[in-house]
């Protein structure tokens, strides 16, 4: 079952700059009745960054899909997409990136943001999903863009990157080790930039052992 929006105890809108992750969960199960509620939640919530994983393909054609058609969402009656309504840029909309699934992160266009993939040791197509807020240019080569909303989180340093990752699942731990090595070091180039840095995503991690690596990962 999933539980009604007023038993959320998050505010509305979120105050400040706000992050969202969440693994919407992949299988066929109610898909079209959990996604409607992750979106409207989204919508209702309007984090700067959304960070989703374990989605499919079709979850794009759902964030281009009018809003006015049978897919009713709480705050729109249009003929705009969510994306549009909600003013988000996703970091894809090519079907293929998400076969058969994959990570997807949503940012709001006001932080212009840049989206970078950084390869992880992997043997199930997983990836670490940078998004540079604050910046002009493509990839590696863009450029630093110093505006006055900079000066709203911090004096003195350069926007954020938002890392989204769905971790290796099963019988994996020292693979994940691997890759939480690798992505530390991707959002420690970052800090060295002078941005500030924020992970979201699954992490397949339930113990302390884990939480501990995850804390003090070099």
């Amino acid at each position: 079952m999933i539980p009604s929006a007023n038993r959320l105890v998050c505010p509305t809108p979120l105050a400040a700059f706000s992050v969202l992750t969440w693994n919407v969960y992949f299988a066929p199960f109610q898909w079209e009745t959990r996604m409607k509620y992750i979106l409207d939640e989204a919508s209702r919530l309007q984090p700067d960054v959304i960070c989703f994983q374990e989605v499919v393909p079709g979850f794009l054609t759902l964030l281009q899909r009018p809003s006015n058609s049978r897919w009713s969402f709480s705050d729109s009656n249009s003929d705009t997409t969510w994306l549009e309504h909600n003013d988000y840029l996703p970091s894809t909309l090519n079907p293929d990136a998400l076969t058969p699934y994959g990570v997807l992160t949503l940012a709001k266009r006001v932080h212009k943001p840049v989206f970078e993939t950084v390869d992880l040791p992997t043997r199930m197509g997983r990836r670490l999903l940078l998004t540079h807020l604050g910046c002009i240019g493509e990839g590696k080569a863009m450029k630093e863009k110093n505006e006055s909303f900079h000066a709203e989180y911090s004096k003195g340093h350069k926007g954020w990157t938002v890392g989204n990752v769905h971790l290796e699942s099963l019988n994996s731990a020292p693979l994940r080790a691997e890759q939480l090595t690798t992505i530390s070091q991707a959002l420690r180039e970052a800090e060295q930039r002078g941005r500030r840095v924020i992970l979201g995503g699954d992490f397949k991690l339930s113990n302390k052992t884990g939480w501990i690596f995850l804390m003090n990962c070099p």
